[in-house]
Formats: C-alpha cells, sequence, structure tokens
C-alpha cells in the first residue's frame, strides 16, 4: 500500500529471460497430452468409447470399461473414485450424486438424529466444516440466509416471529441512502463511508458522465447504524470530518463477516482519517480478511487491541502503522481505563475495555461487585 499522496511507483519489467519450451508430447500420444511422459496422454475419447456407455466416457474400448454415471471429463477404471472430475460432488476422493445428509432417520425410534458421517456441500465439495466467512444452512455452505431465517453462530436458524430487519449495502454511503440503513441489524454486503460521503456525493454512470448530485452528511447521521450487528462483507472508512472522532454509530456492531473484501484483501479498512478512538466496543468477531487501521494521525489505542482474540483467520495480515504517537495519546487522555485487562480497549472509560481486568456488569467494567458505577 502506497500511502504517501505523493509517493510515486514504478513497474519495471525484465523481458530479457528466454520463453519456456515446452517438449513434445510422447510418440505413444495419438490424441494430445497433458504433460511429459506417456502417463499424461489423452487416452478418452468418445469416439472411442463402447454403445454400451450411454455417457460416452470410458477407459477402453471394451462394454465393461464405461466410466460411472457420476463422472465427468473421463475416467482412468469403472469406479466413482476412478473419474477424472465429478459431475455432482466431490466427497475426500469419490464422485457422488450428493453429500452425506447432517442427519438420517431413524426407523426405530421413528426420530431424525445427527449423522456423524454428514457433510456440507461447499461448491461441488463435500466439507465436514463451512468456511468461517460462509453459513451454515440446510446441509450448505451459503453466502447469506433465506427470508424466514437469520445467521445466529454461523449457522441459519429459523426466526422466532418476525426476523431482524437485514439490509443490502451497495456502494457508497452518502445523504441519499443513508436513511434507508435506519432500523437494520444485518447488513448484507459492504459500508463505504469516503471523503464524498461527508462532503457531496455525486454518482457516476458507468459511460462516466455525471448523474445525481447529493448534499454534504454530517458524521452525527451516521447514528442510523447504531442497531447493526453484522456486516456480512467488509467496513471502509476513509474519510476526514472535525465531528468524525470516534465509530460510536458502530457501537453494537459485533461481527464482520468479511464474505467480500475491500481491494480483495480487507474486511476493517481505516484509512487516512479524523479518528481518535475506534470506539467498536461490541465488537467480537473478523471472520476472514486484513485489518488495515493506517495513516491515521489522530487515532489512539487501536495498537493495544489484542487482535487474536477478533480476527478469526489469520490466512490475512494486521497492518497498523503511522497512527497517532502513545505519549500524544497520553496527554489528551485517550487511555485505557484501569479496569480494562492487558487485551486494551476501544477508547477510554470502563464501557470500553476488550475484557475485564476483574468483573464486569452489563457493557461495564468494575473493580469489585460492591462498588457500582455512579
Amino acid at each position: 500500500i502506497i500511502s504517501d499522496p505523493h509517493g510515486v511507483h514504478i513497474y519495471q519489467y525484465n523481458f530479457t529471460s528466454p520463453e519456456r519450451e515446452c517438449p513434445p508430447c510422447h510418440k505413444d500420444c495419438k490424441y494430445g497430452c497433458w504433460g511429459d511422459g506417456e502417463e499424461n496422454c489423452q487416452v478418452f475419447s468418445k469416439e472411442l468409447c463402447s454403445p454400451q456407455c450411454d455417457q460416452g466416457r470410458c477407459f477402453g474400448p471394451n462394454p465393461r470399461e464405461c466410466c460411472h454415471l457420476f463422472c465427468a471429463g473421463g475416467c482412468t477404471g469403472p469406479k466413482q473414485s476412478d473419474c477424472i472430475a465429478c459431475k455432482n460432488f466431490y466427497d475426500d476422493g469419490v464422485c457422488t450424486l450428493e453429500c452425506p445428509p447432517m442427519q438420517i432417520y431413524n426407523p426405530t425410534t421413528y426420530s431424525w438424529e445427527v449423522n456423524p458421517n454428514g457433510k456440507y456441500a461447499y461448491g461441488a465439495t463435500c466439507v465436514k466444516s463451512c468456511p468461517e466467512h460462509l453459513l451454515k444452512d440446510n446441509g450448505a455452505c451459503v453466502r447469506t440466509c433465506p427470508p424466514n431465517k437469520r445467521a445466529v453462530d454461523g449457522e441459519c436458524v429459523p426466526c422466532d416471529g418476525p426476523c431482524p430487519k437485514t439490509c443490502t449495502g451497495e456502494g457508497v454511503i452518502h445523504s441519499g441512502n443513508i436513511d434507508s440503513f435506519r432500523g437494520c441489524t444485518v447488513l448484507e454486503g459492504n459500508i463505504d463511508i469516503l471523503e464524498n460521503s461527508l462532503v457531496g456525493y455525486t454518482f457516476f454512470y458507468p459511460n462516466y458522465t455525471f448523474g445525481e448530485k447529493f448534499g454534504p452528511l454530517h458524521p452525527d447521521r451516521l447514528e442510523v447504524f447504531s442497531t447493526l450487528k453484522e456486516i456480512t462483507g467488509y467496513l471502509n472508512i476513509q474519510a476526514t470530518h472535525k465531528d468524525l472522532r470516534n465509530l460510536s454509530y458502530f457501537r453494537n456492531l459485533e461481527v464482520i463477516g468479511g464474505r467480500a473484501l475491500y481491494e480483495y484483501s480487507s474486511s476493517l479498512y481505516i484509512v487516512k482519517t479524523t479518528l481518535e478512538t475506534l470506539g467498536l466496543r461490541s465488537l467480537k468477531r473478523i471472520n476472514m480478511g486484513t485489518v488495515a487501521i493506517l495513516e491515521n494521525k489522530n487515532l489512539c489505542l487501536a495498537d493495544g487491541v489484542n487482535w487474536r482474540l477478533i480476527r478469526k483467520s489469520h490466512e490475512h495480515h494486521l497492518m497498523l502503522a503511522n497512527n497517532s504517537d502513545p505519549r500524544s495519546c497520553e496527554a489528551r487522555g485517550l487511555v485505557c481505563d484501569q479496569q480494562c485487562s492487558k487485551d486494551g480497549c476501544w477508547g477510554p472509560g470502563p464501557e470500553q475495555c476488550l475484557s475485564c481486568a476483574n468483573f464486569r456488569l452489563g457493557n461495564t467494567c468494575l473493580q469489585n461487585c460492591t462498588v457500582l458505577p455512579g
């Protein structure tokens, strides 16, 4: 990431290396090959199969040398495990019609029981558990829950009464769409709050012509996000305003899913803002993606957060750099409360602790249970 606005990046290519010369196919390969050696010859062809092979795939010309019905693209033998590719699902080396169900019927007890061998459908593959950034629903790994269900601990469960309000987030937040998020508890998509969000946003069409213009957006109007508990995609903040000092508007946000990532990598991206603290006091889980908090000259306490408790996938990076100097933070009183543990905090005050050093009452950390706040 080049964060310097005056930085210059130069691409230098080296085309002096000779191009790779591919070796010819083995002399016994009549129909081409997939690589070096006789073992990589292309030997499967509809023209070579017996008429008994109704799928037109075989591993030899004889009637008993047909591929299994679950095979696609040929095979090396008659079994389901001999397929080159699967027509339906791939389950631990074997092609199947469907993945093993998560529940099986017990005819003795007349009831459904958990299948110890059950697997979820993840694309065309059967897996024992879904990736962290996806949800479990009816034996499959899905991006979103159906309308009559809600996400609980990574699984779609039926709603008890009306489902929480789920909203769709696409595009940049601005004064023209901000009120559409009022009352949302789950946002299917992403939140992008950019400089143009606050100073005034102009819509551009794909042909680069101007569209509708929207006026300035004061940060106080971001309070509509106070009911939000989950963002399935990413949270991207790149804006400056004298009143944009923390993200307490997202104080009830618990989960950032990372099912979509900003710039293909980040699920929490906070760069070049006027924030002084994060204020994300309810954030418990970031399923996927890089956490990038960079170039926020007034931002304190982010470096002290124990991000390992929040980031559930470590395939991506944690990037914290060029934020406020700790000595400046102390001078401004932006330090963790004494009741916070060593896991850090989201801002000053006993209600901003990641975890408590002693006791917790609601959202507030206490010295002991006999001393109540206020």
